[in-house]
């Protein structure tokens, strides 16, 4: 609990149902530290599992023979932005995809255009943000 920037109060159990202990925390590189902790708390967007479910977990499941183009380009579109978001650079987003440069260079440019980013980085978070990743 940060009361000001003058105090705070970290408080801790040092074992289930057992003693409470707290550090009282003055003006300090600490408090300034937990203060940033708070503020970026705040503006947090909550990450969505990306590992895909394994053959046996959805082994009951079924699937369409046929996704259409629609899920494929929804399946591309994710992908391309795990890459960009890995900090992967075009090159290697177009080797890892067999695209050549222009063609990846087209689809980063056509995705930042849909989410109306001007940057990698703020393309990222807008996608997050509206659930793409």
């Amino acid at each position: 609990m940060i009361s000001d920037d003058q105090a705070a109060i970290i408080q801790f159990s040092l074992a289930p149902g057992g003693h409470s202990a707290g550090y009282l925390i003055h003006p300090s590189p600490m408090l300034v530290s937990l203060e940033l902790f708070e503020a970026e708390w705040e503006r947090a967007l909550p990450l969505r599992d990306t590992v895909p479910p394994r053959a046996a977990d959805t082994a009951a499941e079924t699937v369409p023979a046929d996704p259409g183009p629609a899920a494929q380009a929804d399946t591309e579109r994710r992908a391309l932005l795990t890459m960009l978001t890995s900090g992967l650079t075009g090159a290697a987003i177009a080797r890892t995809q067999g695209w050549s440069p222009s063609t990846t260079q087209r689809r980063i440019h056509g995705l930042m255009t849909e989410l109306g980013a001007s940057t990698r980085f703020q393309a990222a978070v807008m996608a997050a943000r509206r659930g793409w990743l």
